[in-house]
This record gives structure tokens, sequence and C-alpha cells, in this order.
């Protein structure tokens, strides 16, 4: 059991499935979290999010690394009066699931989940809602493939990139 922030958050996983692959592929090298509802698409909040889907990327090949579902929210009428220690203990264990991760995606990110977020050195970006995974991912791929950022050069060890636009050589 590990805590985070002083919170227990293994309580708050309902099931974990980790896929697992005998021949890994050295060329992922971007690992992403993607909030998603059960039915594969993004389209609830990071912090109501049932299900966090983790893939490792790369220039032509993604795979699922790991599925992790949250428990099912009581029904509330009104979410504005939900526990405040609740809610937090929600979004550690949402963080926490995304340990390792370089990109957390989501519909929408609370201030205080980008901030938790950028404790643990996940960059976050903002997607439309009921965008499919598959689409996110080829998005990232797109991103790879063309000009990733400097922090993800850095990170794949890319020493120089040609930009499509300009021709120009951008050193991380």
């Amino acid at each position: 059991m590990r805590t985070f922030g002083g919170v227990k958050v293994t309580k708050h996983v309902r099931r974990q499935l980790r896929i697992v692959e005998a021949n890994a592929r050295p060329e992922l090298v971007l690992r992403v979290a993607i909030a998603t509802g059960r039915n594969g698409k993004t389209a609830v909040p990071f912090g109501l999010a049932p299900r966090l889907a983790i893939y490792d990327i790369g220039i032509a090949a993604c795979r699922p690394i790991v599925m992790v579902d949250f428990p099912d929210l009581p029904p509330r009428p009104v979410t504005a009066n939900d526990n405040p220690d609740e809610c937090w203990t929600r979004l550690i264990a949402r963080v926490e699931a995304a340990d390792g991760c370089h990109l957390l995606v989501a519909v929408t990110i609370s201030e205080l989940a980008k901030a938790q977020a950028a404790r643990c050195n996940l960059h976050t970006v903002v997607v439309a809602s009921g965008e499919p995974v598959q689409s996110v991912l080829g998005r990232c791929q797109a991103m790879l493939s063309t000009n990733p950022p400097p922090w993800l050069r850095r990170l794949s060890g890319t020493a120089a990139v040609v930009t499509a636009a300009t021709g120009d050589d951008m050193m991380p």
C-alpha cells in the first residue's frame, strides 16, 4: 500500500489490468495516460474518470500498457456538495495511477489536478469531449513524427529535429 501526500491510495483503485507482451518495442518513447469513460472515449473530467488508459506510443506503433478502473462514484444531485477529502483522495488516486507517464490527457483538468500532475512531471493536455482514444493516440504519433516539443526531444535523445515549415534545425 502506497501513500501519496499522506493519503493511502490503494483503496481507490477498483481494478488494474496490466497488459504483458513478450517482445518489448524499444522505439516506443512516449507514455500517455488518457482519462476515459467506460466506452473508450474522452468524455469525462479527469477527477471523475472511471478509467485511466495508459499507452506507450512511438512513431510507428502504439501499445496498451495498463487499464486502471476506479470505483463508481455514488450519484449526487450537486457535485459542489462533494466532501473535500473524498475529492482529494480521488484526485490523488488518479495521479498516482498515472505515475511514470509523460502526458496526461483529459477533457477537463482542474487547477489542483494540474498542480499535482506537474509535481509528478506529467504534462497535461486537454482534448475535445467524445474524442476516441485511437484519435488521441494518432495525434500523439503525428506529434512524434513531425516536430516533438523540446522536453520530448530531450527525453527521446533526439539531437536535432528539422521543422517541416521552415527547414531550420532546432536543438533541444
